[in-house]
């Protein structure tokens, strides 16, 4: 790092931290290992996620990791989708066979229903809590490394899967994340993500953009977004991409 005085290291120290890294990197290189086996098995399991979780706190940039992850969470609901079908199927034949009365049946069916949604709140509660974990795994790597790609790409990975994500909360993730560097591009393209999913209106991520502007002039990132924006926002109302007078004008101010 600039302006940080170089401290002198000892023979010895340099062989405690050879050491150091020496077990480190077994450790690693053991835990890929078993990753990449259990892949090549097609074990993606629990296991598999704790494992990936392992080394992704480590190093949230090994995108392999990341593709591993999302293959093992799609199998997962994949797997509780299926489960659920092939419950409603037993349940629905069952009934068929041992009950022959009309009213019977539609007693049964109700029940049935009531029984249905109940299991599918289970499967949406089991899917966003799975999600909900991968939320809480990238923002680990994220204050570690906030320019990390490959945890920003897999965190709005999982938010476009969640039925109820917390926009509020994401959107605070990024503000938080931008005061600390203001030109991490990474952020802005989730913000982009997350306000698309929140149907947020232009006009609030320009006056975000104001905010940002007014408190750095500087900004360069904040002026591109707006940059960005503002065409967008005429082609709603006019069709074209062109920024009319008045729009140029009041830029120009």
């Amino acid at each position: 790092m600039h302006f940080v005085k170089k401290v002198p290291t000892s023979e010895e120290e340099k062989a405690v931290k050879e050491k150091e890294r020496s077990i480190k990197l077994k450790v690693f290189c053991t835990v890929r290992d078993h990753i990449f086996e259990k892949r090549k098995r097609g074990e993606l399991d629990d296991e598999m996620l704790s494992l990936t979780q392992r080394l992704l706190e480590k190093n949230p940039d090994i995108y392999t990791f990341w593709n591993i992850r999302r293959d093992t969470i799609e199998k997962k609901i994949a797997a509780w989708k299926e489960s659920q079908v092939c419950q409603f199927c037993r349940l629905y034949f069952a009934h068929q066979r041992l009950f022959s009365s009309a009213l019977l049946c539609f007693t049964i069916n109700i029940q049935d229903k009531a029984q249905d949604e109940d299991e599918k709140a289970s499967y949406g509660k089991k899917i966003e809590y799975l999600l909900g974990g991968e939320l809480f795994l990238t923002q680990t790597c994220l204050e570690a490394n906030p320019k990390s790609y490959s945890a920003w790409f897999h965190r709005g990975w999982a938010l476009k899967r969640m039925k109820n994500p917390d926009f509020k909360r994401e959107l605070a993730l990024c503000e938080k994340a931008l005061k600390l560097d203001c030109r991490n591009f990474h952020t802005w393209d989730h913000r982009r993500v997350v306000a698309k999913l929140a149907k947020l209106g232009q006009d609030e991520e320009l006056e975000f953009s104001n905010k940002l502007i007014g408190e750095n002039f500087s900004n360069y990132s904040a002026w591109h977004y707006r940059a960005v924006l503002l065409p967008k926002m005429q082609n709603s109302k006019t069709g074209e991409y062109k920024l009319d007078d008045d729009t140029v004008a009041a830029e120009l101010k």
